[in-house]
């Protein structure tokens, strides 16, 4: 009985924001259907292929423009509490502050429809940090409140239903996000705020992660940043996913520094952590291969099916691509796949937003050509001796 219920809890945990989105959109679905009948005879005139194009163009209005309230909630909310703006991303647009001036890059993360990543105030013993967290939620209670006031007032149905439709949309997104959960790729809002109110130690993970992404835009590299910024958390603290995550920044580090050996080490113990998010559990797993290959590892038993399916949730990210460069011109001695990752590469490194992160990119790649130079190299010797 403990085992079925504890598999259930498990399930229930994994896929709780996909069992509120599903129950949100039904309970909604119902409510307008109900609504229609209610109003039948006001939409007496209009056809059904009608009535589907604006439920449906509603629905995806709704869904795109409270993904852009819920950001600029969370903007809002920062900036009132003394943050400083550093990006805000739609999708995958994304605006960065660089120098003084704001620029449009690409960039996307698995698992996320935005993310308004601001710079901290104060110290990490004293900022605030719950406004800013819930600022998102906030802001989609707030305009689905607005649309059923405006429903109210407004005559043309169809204009009503999209309305109702927009207002569903803010509390099924407060919801998503307000509920302390933990998906497949990241912690919500809620889950955060959680953890910052119950855990001192989670509040000043917090203001870590969102300085060093703050230092990282202005560009300066992991390596080169404050030691103490990626101080590890006490054990029994990696129960909060924030914690947990700083343990990942510091794996970061380590490979930024090139000390390839510590980070394989790092990853080990990460694992045993059950709080760590799924965005950083692959980047973990993606990671490991190309630190493996880069100290001599080039068995293809590497590839695991769990490093496939973090490559294909990752693939947009320089590291996944870097690591699969890895594979193709180390492992596979694939030179034509490896020529099409790095052409790639290239084409991202001019619209990522993050300078310091392409430098640094460019290097681990100069890192895994000299290691096939030198296997090369190597291996020629090992062909002279033999022929002595």
């Amino acid at each position: 009985m403990m085992n079925a219920v504890g598999i259930h809890m498990k399930f229930l945990k994994k896929y709780s924001s996909n069992i509120i989105m599903l129950a949100g959109g039904l309970f909604g679905g119902i409510l307008l259907g109900m609504w229609i009948v209610h109003l039948q005879d006001r939409m007496a005139d209009v056809s059904m292929l009608r009535l589907m194009a604006w439920a449906l163009g509603g629905f995806y209005f709704s869904a795109f423009v409270q993904i852009i309230l819920h950001e600029g909630g969370h903007l809002i909310a920062g900036l009132l509490s003394g943050y400083r703006f550093v990006s805000f991303r739609i999708l995958s647009m994304i605006w960065v502050k660089k120098d003084d001036r704001i620029i449009r890059r690409k960039y996307s993360l698995a698992g996320t429809g935005g993310q308004c990543l601001l710079d901290p105030p104060g110290t990490c013993d004293d900022y605030p940090g719950v406004f800013y967290n819930l600022g998102g939620v906030i802001m989609n209670l707030l305009t689905a409140l607005i649309a059923v006031v405006i429903c109210r007032s407004v005559s043309s149905p169809l204009v009503q239903m999209v309305l109702m439709l927009f207002a569903g949309t803010g509390v099924v997104y407060a919801l998503i996000n307000g509920i302390p959960l933990t998906s497949d790729s990241v912690s919500n809002d809620g889950r955060n705020t959680l953890e910052i109110i119950r855990s001192f130690k989670a509040k000043k993970a917090l203001w870590r992660q969102l300085r060093i992404n703050a230092l990282q835009s202005y560009g300066d590299r992991l390596k080169d940043m404050p030691e103490d910024l990626f101080e590890m958390p006490p054990e029994e603290d990696m129960k909060y996913s924030l914690c947990a995550s700083i343990a990942v920044l510091r794996m970061a580090r380590l490979i930024d520094e090139h000390r390839f050996p510590e980070a394989l080490e790092l990853m080990e113990k990460i694992r045993q952590w059950p709080a760590v998010p799924g965005v950083y559990r692959n980047q973990i797993i993606i990671e490991e291969v190309c630190m493996k290959i880069l100290t001599g590892n080039t068995d293809p038993g590497l590839l695991s099916p769990e490093y496939t399916k973090a490559l294909r949730t990752m693939k947009s990210s320089l590291s996944a691509q870097r690591t699969e460069y890895a594979v193709q011109k180390c492992m596979m001695k694939n030179e034509q796949k490896a020529a099409v990752l790095k052409k790639w590469m290239e084409s991202m490194y001019r619209i990522w937003p993050y300078a310091s992160e392409v430098q640094a990119e460019r290097e681990m790649i100069e890192l895994i050509d000299r290691s096939v130079m030198n296997d090369e190299y190597a291996e020629a010797g090992r062909e002279t001796d033999e022929s002595v």
